[in-house]
């Protein structure tokens, strides 16, 4: 049994991945270190499905952030739960061996997605990829899209093309330069990194647009996904379960920035860099 990582950041397609990467022969865990109750509480129900027990780095963290004796109060307070959850720091590189070990006494693969506010002294990306088998890094080109995507969502709370919000009903970003600028040169000093250190072991680079390619139908995105990850030779399925689709249209950005003449001076004149590409090697 193998263990599969996959390196990226918000708004860059992983759910629509670990949909496509989670079947039979594979248990994918969406975000493991996720600071998120209920993405936390989530993936405990899963391993509750998966395994006849849960291992005791589990159990320990559980306790951490719900509190047994006050259980059903806490239920009532998310800011609680995630107050709990930043003091206890719960997380540690354990947690993936509690779920290697689950996963590999069902026979199944286990395939995580991490993102980097996920890391800290507890968790390094290089304990991280020092337990995986294989490294998926997913990325998305286009990183002016990925600001405006992640920016809608923080305001609309729509975090994936399931949730049924309107985004768009006004205009609702404002464009700040040094606000993108910061977010392109961190995202692509990420990107950067997780090149360099996933060399130490097979990999694959994932391109969002390359996936969802419009000419492509989802069974085909599904085929591309299970063509390129043989590419580190690794034969796993890939299917597709639920209906995703692009929640924003990007072509008319003036519907998405509120001031977008700012946006159209800070492109036109100072050459703000929207695209990062990785180098084939």
């Amino acid at each position: 049994m193998k263990t599969i990582c996959i390196l990226s950041y918000e708004r860059a397609g992983t759910t629509w991945l670990c949909t496509a990467l989670n079947t039979r022969q594979t248990w994918c865990i969406f975000e493991i270190f996720s600071r998120n109750p209920a993405l936390f509480y989530w993936n405990l129900l899963t391993f509750m499905k998966l395994g006849d027990c849960i291992p005791q780095p589990i159990i320990e963290a559980f306790e951490k952030i719900f509190d047994p004796q006050n259980l059903f109060v806490d239920a009532l307070s998310h800011t609680k739960i995630k107050n709990n959850m930043v003091a206890s720091k719960p997380y540690s590189i354990n947690l993936i061996k509690s779920f290697q070990q689950a996963a590999y006494s069902k026979n199944r693969m286990l395939c995580f997605k991490i993102f980097p506010y996920h890391f800290d002294e507890n968790v390094t990306v290089e304990d991280v990829i020092s337990l995986s088998d294989y490294i998926v890094i997913n990325y998305r080109s286009n990183v002016l899209e990925t600001f405006l995507s992640w920016k809608l969502a923080v305001r609309t709370g729509a975090w994936s093309s399931l949730d049924k919000q309107d985004r768009l009903a006004t205009p609702n970003v404002v464009w700040e330069e040094k606000e993108y600028l910061d977010f392109y040169n961190r995202t692509v000093s990420y990107i950067k990194h997780w090149e360099e250190i996933a060399k130490k072991k097979p990999n694959v680079i994932l391109c969002y647009e390359d996936i969802h390619n419009e000419n492509r139908t989802e069974n085909e995105k599904a085929t591309y996904v299970k063509e390129q990850i043989k590419h580190m030779g690794l034969d796993m399925d890939v299917s597709f379960k639920n209906h995703f689709q692009k929640q924003t249209d990007y072509s008319d950005l003036s519907k998405i920035i509120s001031n977008f003449d700012d946006f159209k001076i800070s492109y036109e004149e100072r050459n703000i860099p929207i695209f990062y590409k990785v180098q084939e090697y």
